[in-house]
């Protein structure tokens, strides 16, 4: 392939993420192809606030730990966290879910601020189970176990539109266990919730970039096929995904809207060597036909 249309080709790949998304105007008038995102202050729902606010921890760690993963991507352009955001965010009264003000809000920040999309986390859920009870064979000794859970849903709201354009739920969760102690534990608190939290914005980050940035072949080889995420991609050395051939694109019949491609799907693969800007799979078992540049990666539904 020439130099020209290795350009060319690039060019029109960095487009179709911001025609994805309804930006390609915010993206462009940047001079940069890159959706350009801003991630909005952690939030925590009504029934959960309790349970979070008797941990006395920072909740924006995840707001910045989604801002470092999105980051480390590499595929957008971060609008970087400052008072402005702070000050600007509608949503800390406001569902914004529902509120048509608060998108509307959300929507006018982006544009003024050239921000293509609005990444807003919500800590839905946070519960710990278990507990600290005596030990039957030792009188006045104990032992402690309990299984802390935190889920986050992150909204992407898309300025040019105003519309929530992706949705995703992800979960941390960590077990902990004490031998035989003189006394009671407590129940986990800061450093646990820390873990968590960067659990669940790990996984909201491939998330976020799957669906905007899908996994896609760009190699064949024998055995093996090569795709387009690399290190700091979400992509680990040991997981299996799923591979689909991609058909023809589906198109709303009254709305005239691309609604994606079919899909097929021929088996599976796995990683085995993750490099900076690609990775290298191996195919397992057998597919139902030959891969092809393009195909789509997808992790299988749970």
């Amino acid at each position: 392939m020439t130099s020209k249309r290795k350009v060319i080709a690039g060019l029109k790949a960095a487009l179709a993420a911001c025609f994805l998304f309804g930006a390609y105007d915010l993206c462009a008038a940047q001079g940069d192809d890159r959706p350009s995102v801003a991630v909005y202050p952690t939030i925590v729902v009504d029934q959960s606030k309790d349970a979070v606010l008797k941990l006395n921890v920072d909740i924006q760690e995840v707001s910045r730990q989604l801002e470092e993963g999105l980051r480390a991507s590499r595929r957008f352009k971060m609008f970087e966290r400052s008072a402005t955001v702070m000050e600007s965010s509608v949503l800390r009264e406001q569902d914004f879910a529902t509120s048509s003000r608060a998108l509307g809000d959300a929507a006018e920040f982006g544009k003024l601020n050239n921000v293509g999309l609005l990444v807003q986390p919500i800590i839905t859920s946070y519960s710990i189970q278990g507990g600290s009870k005596e030990h039957p064979d030792f009188p006045g000794k104990f032992t402690s176990s309990y299984k802390t859970v935190l889920s986050i849903t992150a909204k992407v709201l898309d300025t040019t539109s105003g519309e929530i354009k992706f949705q995703t739920t992800q979960a941390g969760d960590l077990s902990t266990s004490s031998g035989i102690s003189d006394r009671r534990m407590g129940p986990p608190g800061r450093e646990v919730w820390i873990t968590l939290a960067k659990t669940a914005s790990l996984n909201i980050t491939n998330a976020v970039i799957g669906y905007i940035f899908p996994v896609l072949v760009i190699q064949v080889g024998a055995k093996e096929v090569f795709v387009n995420r690399g290190e700091g991609g979400g992509i680990m050395v040991g997981e299996v995904y799923e591979i689909f051939a991609a058909g023809k694109d589906m198109i709303d019949p009254v709305t005239k809207e691309n609604l994606g491609s079919s899909e097929t799907l021929l088996g599976r693969v796995k990683v085995e060597r993750v490099n900076p800007r690609f990775s290298v799979l191996s195919i397992v078992g057998k597919l139902s036909e030959a891969p092809k540049i393009g195909d789509i990666l997808r992790k299988p539904a749970k």
